[in-house]
C-alpha cells in the first residue's frame, strides 16, 4: 500500500484545462470528464472521481479485490460528494484515502459497516450538515463521463443502507385499499405518529413506515416535525429520544398528539415501504 500512495502523491488534486489551468469549481460540471488512470498519470491533477480509478487499476492489477463508494450530502446548492475506496485483508477492512487530505492515509476497521459509518460521521461533519446522506457502492463506470453522466450512473448503483431505523405509525381504516400505496386524505402530507396511539378502534389497521430508510428518504419532498404542537423545538432529535411515556403524558388524545408531516413524490408512500404491525406486538 506504500506503494499506491505514493503513486498517488504525485497526483494534485482538481481539475485542469487544455492549457493546464486548474478550473474553479463553479465551471467544473462544464468541463470535467472521467479521466482513465492513464490519462491521471499523465494529467498529475484530478478530483476523488479520478484518483479512485487509478487506485482501483492499480490494486486490481495485484488481484487485490477492492470496493468503491460515492457519498453525499443532500444539498439543494452544492450537493458535496466525495469517492473513496476500500478493500479486505486478513478479516480486516481499509479505507484507503488520497484525495480528501485532511484523512489522507490507509484506516483500518474490524467490520465494514464500521469502516462506511465512520466515513459518514466524518463527512457530515467536515459539511455542518443534517444527517441526510447517501452512500453508493459503484462498479467500474465507463471512461470519459461528464459530471451528469457520472451522477446519473451513481443513481443506477447499489444504495447502501447505513441508517439506524426511525419508526413511525399511521392508522388506516380496514376498507382502505392500499393496493398502490398509503395517499393522503385532500391534503398533500400524510401524518404519521412517534407511538401507536393508545385506544384504537377495531376497524383500524397500523402501518409503519421507517423514516430513516434511505429508499424511502429518496421519495420525500418535504418533512415537518412537530404537527399539532406550539412547541418549536420539536425535531428529528426529539423522536429519536422521546419516551412512551413522555410522548403521551400531554394528552392521551390521539387527534392532538405530536405527529409529523411527509409529503411524498407522486403525492403518496408505496406500498413496499408500509409494514403493517399488530398494536399487540408494540
Amino acid at each position: 500500500m506504500n506503494e499506491l500512495m505514493k503513486l498517488m502523491s504525485s497526483i494534485q488534486y482538481g481539475l485542469k484545462d487544455e492549457k493546464g489551468q486548474i478550473i474553479s469549481n463553479e465551471n467544473f460540471p462544464d468541463f470535467y470528464h472521467l479521466q482513465t488512470p492513464e490519462e491521471l498519470l499523465k494529467s498529475k491533477c484530478g478530483i476523488c472521481w479520478d484518483q479512485v480509478e487509478l487506485e482501483r487499476a492499480f490494486l486490481e492489477k495485484k488481484k487485490i479485490k477492492v470496493k468503491t463508494y460515492f457519498i453525499y450530502v443532500v444539498d439543494n446548492e452544492n450537493l458535496p460528494s466525495h469517492t473513496f475506496l476500500s478493500f479486505e485483508s486478513n478479516n480486516k477492512y481499509y479505507w484507503f484515502e488520497h484525495s480528501w487530505e485532511k484523512y489522507q492515509g490507509i484506516h483500518e476497521y474490524d467490520r465494514e459497516i464500521d469502516l462506511l459509518l465512520d466515513v459518514k460521521k466524518l463527512f457530515i461533519k467536515e459539511y455542518n450538515e443534517n444527517d441526510l446522506v447517501f452512500i453508493y457502492e459503484y462498479q467500474k463506470p465507463k471512461a470519459h463521463l461528464t459530471c451528469d453522466e457520472f451522477y446519473q450512473y451513481i443513481e443506477t448503483q447499489k444504495l447502501i443502507k447505513t441508517n439506524k431505523p426511525l419508526y413511525f405509525y399511521h392508522l388506516v381504516d380496514k376498507n382502505t385499499d392500499l393496493s398502490k400505496g398509503l395517499f393522503p386524505n385532500n391534503e398533500n402530507y400524510l401524518y404519521f405518529y412517534k407511538y401507536v396511539p393508545l385506544k384504537i378502534n377495531e376497524l383500524t389497521n397500523i402501518y409503519r413506515i421507517n423514516i430513516n430508510d434511505e429508499e424511502l428518504q429518496k421519495l420525500m419532498l418535504d418533512i415537518f416535525y412537530g404537527i399539532n404542537s406550539d412547541n418549536q423545538l420539536l425535531d428529528k432529535k426529539y423522536y429519536e429520544n422521546v419516551s412512551k411515556e413522555e410522548y403521551f403524558a400531554k394528552s392521551k388524545n390521539f387527534k392532538t398528539l405530536n405527529q409529523i408531516g411527509i409529503s411524498f413524490k407522486d403525492g403518496y408512500c408505496p406500498l413496499k415501504f408500509l409494514e403493517k404491525v399488530e398494536w399487540r406486538n408494540l
